[in-house]
């Protein structure tokens, strides 16, 4: 079902359900606070459709659902990566940037890989472009591209993306 404007009324009730649900968990389901949480809601919902960008690459949301204790996992192990690095008397660095080769498609699955790359301990996604990741490391011998490789699957499973050849380059 698509409306007058070309969205698709489906996935526009999905993400306005979404957020009714969060508003719902974050007020501890009181009634008063609809009052203001039907037009935050609302906003929201125009919000994100505004930035949408037409971009029509679809999440699957079980396998949204099987990343969380994975995006949980690295979030610790990378907070705990980082305090130890902090905390230690040498400070173990060895910085440097590395140039990704991406396999997602341009768009959210590039975008979300980008956002997530920062979960793997000591990395941060400093640029992205069409067929590169820039990313920043604390220590280039902390991060493999086996890891890389597998996070980007992780990310194409979750928009439904065939990406069987992994990246054998840096």
């Amino acid at each position: 079902m698509v409306t007058s404007s070309g969205f698709k009324l489906i996935p526009l009730l999905w993400r306005a359900g979404g957020l009714i649900l969060l508003w719902w968990i974050i007020s501890g389901g009181a009634v008063e606070s609809w009052w203001i949480g039907v037009s935050a809601i609302a906003l929201a919902v125009c919000v994100s459709i505004m930035l949408d960008g037409g971009d029509r690459q679809a999440v699957r949301p079980v396998a949204l659902l099987r990343f969380i204790p994975y995006f949980l996992f690295e979030s610790v192990r990378g907070g705990v990566d980082v305090a130890r690095r902090a905390f230690s008397r040498n400070m173990p660095l060895a910085p440097a940037f590395l140039n990704y080769p991406l396999r997602l498609p341009a768009g959210r699955p590039q975008v979300f890989f980008a956002n997530t790359v920062s979960l793997l301990p000591g990395t941060l996604g400093a640029g992205l472009s069409d067929q590169a990741l820039n990313i920043h490391m604390l220590d280039h011998t902390s991060v493999s591209l086996a890891e890389l490789n597998r996070l980007e699957q992780r990310v194409a499973t979750i928009f439904g993306i065939d990406i069987t050849t992994p990246s054998t380059s840096l």
